[in-house]
């Protein structure tokens, strides 16, 4: 489980949690590290959708 805060509009924090899954056996550290660079991933895709206009697909 991931926990994350964030500011929304207004400034309010707001406490969100998160769930992945896994078959693999990995430190705190690790799967940390894992998640954060598949959230790096995916915000590139996003880019490249908003940029070519395929997110009206």
């Amino acid at each position: 489980m991931v926990e994350n805060f964030r500011f929304v509009i207004g400034n309010k924090l707001v406490l969100e949690y998160r769930y992945y899954i896994s078959s693999k056996e990995l430190t705190a550290e690790q799967a940390a590290n894992t998640v954060s660079e598949h959230w790096g991933i995916e915000s590139m895709h996003w880019v490249l959708d908003v940029s070519m206009n395929e997110t009206h697909t």
